[in-house]
């Protein structure tokens, strides 16, 4: 019973739980369906992601590769490259030919890229202090002192002082001379010789310091653009009137239109400016007849303005003589030997009655380098033996470019001697009929005079008005002519009456050789061309074949090819000896030193110092094929590479070849 019992309750238990069971098995059901959709959604959305993950890669693997790509450069070093390299050599290759106008650009432009480059510094201030824009030497030449750490450029002291003393800044320039003086070892004549050049450019700093302390009344203007260029304007030569200027310029469309190889400037043509209403006309050239393809400057101008003196490269430094008719200048014509010599003659002047000839020369008799001498028309037509104007007015420097007013006393002359600020400065000296004999030279004073070269001043007949040339900051490049108005004008009381125009025609006419040519000379009036009748000395010993003269020219810095005074008198005990052994002929042998770091233009260094040799030698009348110039790199003396043998290595010798 009991079991019947409890099935009966079993099952009715079991009909009353049914709907909750069946209930919970569908929410169990739906829990486990819902779990299962989000499940399948989450896959869903995770495959959609990385689906679109896979996408995007794509896409951007797609949009890498239609994009050109290049790996990133490296730095290269701007010195390295080829072009660097090129611009280095060409403005080394400007340098050392003294080409500084080519040179400093090419190293402004290095500086840029290697501002502290010792050498581009140090060329950079050497190269300014050969423009007119001197005063910008001196910020290079100190940087470049002070990068030098080994002291290998012992001459910046000697480039500094010539900067600051074109500065005028003259307390500087006079402490760089006497540290680079201190360096010189004057126990050797050609370092003794440049000492002394120190104690010269010192005296002409205490002399500028007195002179631009006190300027003159006097005004200097520039001319203009009518006479004036970009290129050079010198040898400035005005008319008595002051009507018309001739003077001498470099330009493009000069006569053949050529470069002259040495300096890369054109070659110099003759021209003339007129003045009407105080305004200049445009520069026009003189007929063609006096203008060659080479270098034409006009030297003086007759009172009259019809007789000119002038010069030219076929000349080889002879004064030379034209004439005007009917507005044409004559073929220019040799003057008479009584001038003319086998040495080099320049810068001429004739006075207002046109008796006597001014003019300079280096002859030998001179008191050293160019000295004024006069010579005087005679009863008979010729021209007298040329006299020195002695000690008043020549000194052991330079004095060239005469000039007398139309007083036929006051003479005016350039000088790189007596009491300059530097350079050459203008003078003026009055002749004393008394005492029979010139005032002491006076110099005209700041702002006239400066430190850069002041030549080749011309006045009118009364002294009012003149005009001169020179290289400075106010010019439009390289020498310009500039007028100058005294503060107060000289003392022309009476003008000398010039001769009549026909008696002066054969006066001057008498100035070309005629037969009147001095003992030992060929004359020749289309050539200089003129050579000692020597007969060879018994008492003389010529010289073996390979013998090595005792005679040496020393240079003071690697780059220099000056020849001092002391070098001019080795060159001409050579040339006595040429004279007296008219069969030898002579190599010119040129050498460097090897210090500093310019090996690359040794051989260049050296064949400029053997070239200056030769053409002095040449000047002094040695014929050119009796002449060999021969170049060599650095040759040490006595094993010695230092600086005792590098003073001795810079140097020309003279080896004979025959004899």
């Amino acid at each position: 019973m009991k079991p019947a019992i409890t099935l009966i309750c079993t099952f009715y238990i079991t009909l009353l739980l049914l709907p909750q069971q069946s209930a919970f098995g569908q929410e169990q059901i739906s829990k486990e369906t819902d779990k299962s959709t989000k499940e399948k959604k989450s896959n869903k959305e995770k495959k959609e992601q990385e689906f679109n993950e896979r996408e995007k890669a794509k896409l951007d693997k797609k949009l890498k590769s239609s994009t050109q790509t290049f790996p990133e450069k490296k730095k290269v070093d701007p010195t390295k490259t080829s072009e660097f390299a090129q611009l280095t050599a060409d403005a080394d290759k400007f340098f050392i030919h003294e080409h500084y106008k080519f040179a400093l650009p090419l190293y402004l432009k290095i500086l840029n890229t290697t501002p502290d480059d010792m050498v581009s510094n140090y060329r950079t201030g050497i190269s300014y202090l050969h423009t007119t824009d001197k005063s910008q030497a001196v910020s290079y030449l100190e940087k470049a002192q002070k990068l030098d750490l080994k002291k290998q450029h012992l001459d910046l002291e000697y480039f500094l002082g010539r900067a600051y003393h074109h500065k005028h800044e003259f307390d500087n320039a006079i402490s760089h001379y006497e540290l680079y003086k201190r360096t010189l070892n004057v126990k050797h004549e050609h370092e003794r010789e440049l000492a002394n050049e120190m104690d010269r450019f010192i005296k002409e700093c205490k002399a500028g310091k007195i002179l631009v302390a006190k300027p003159t009344g006097s005004t200097v203007e520039h001319v203009g653009a009518k006479v004036n260029s970009p290129y050079s304007e010198k040898y400035p030569l005005i008319t008595s009137d002051g009507k018309v200027i001739y003077f001498s310029s470099g330009r493009p469309h000069t006569k053949g239109g050529q470069l002259d190889p040495t300096s890369k400037q054109y070659y110099d043509d003759i021209y003339f400016s007129v003045n009407t209403n105080g305004e200049w006309s445009p520069a026009k050239q003189i007929d063609t007849t006096v203008n060659t393809s080479g270098h034409d400057e006009p030297l003086a101008i007759s009172f009259d303005g019809y007789k000119m003196f002038v010069q030219n490269s076929d000349a080889e430094g002879d004064i030379l003589w034209t004439e005007k008719k009917d507005n044409i200048w004559s073929k220019p014509l040799e003057m008479t030997d009584k001038i003319n010599t086998p040495d080099f003659e320049e810068g001429a002047c004739l006075s207002p009655d046109g008796k006597t000839f001014y003019f300079s020369s280096d002859k030998e008799d001179g008191l050293g380098g160019l000295d004024l001498y006069y010579s005087k028309l005679q009863p008979d037509g010729s021209w007298s033996a040329a006299v020195n104007m002695g000690a008043q007015i020549n000194t052991p420097y330079d004095e060239e470019d005469p000039f007398l007013l139309g007083d036929g006393k006051t003479f005016y002359f350039s000088s790189n001697g007596h009491n300059t600020i530097g350079g050459y400065d203008i003078f003026v000296t009055r002749f004393e009929q008394s005492k029979g004999g010139w005032t002491v030279p006076e110099n005209m004073g700041y702002p006239i005079n400066s430190a850069d070269d002041e030549v080749h001043i011309s006045w009118t007949a009364d002294g009012k008005k003149g005009y001169y040339s020179e290289d400075n900051e106010n010019g439009f490049g390289n020498e310009d002519i500039y007028s100058v108005s005294l503060d107060v004008a000289p003392k022309v009381s009476e003008l000398v009456k010039p001769v009549e125009p026909l008696a002066e025609q054969r006066q001057v006419a008498t100035l070309i050789s005629k037969g009147d040519t001095p003992s030992g000379f060929t004359a020749s009036t289309n050539s200089t061309e003129k050579s000692l009748a020597n007969v060879r000395p018994t008492d003389i010993s010529c010289p073996k074949v390979g013998e090595i003269l005792k005679d040496r020219v020393h240079f003071a810095l690697n780059e220099n090819y000056t020849l001092t005074e002391y070098s001019k008198n080795k060159i001409l005990n050579v040339i006595k000896l040429m004279e007296s052994c008219p069969s030898a002929k002579i190599e010119i042998e040129g050498f460097s030193d090897n210090f500093g770091d310019h090996a690359k233009n040794y051989l260049l260094i050296s064949k400029k110092r053997a070239e200056a040799v030769y053409e002095f030698m040449v000047r002094k009348g040695i014929a050119k094929e009796r002449l060999k110039v021969m170049p060599f790199e650095e040759t040490p003396r006595e094993g010695s590479s230092n600086t005792e043998g590098n003073i001795k290595n810079r140097r020309v010798e003279f080896k004979v070849l025959e004899n």
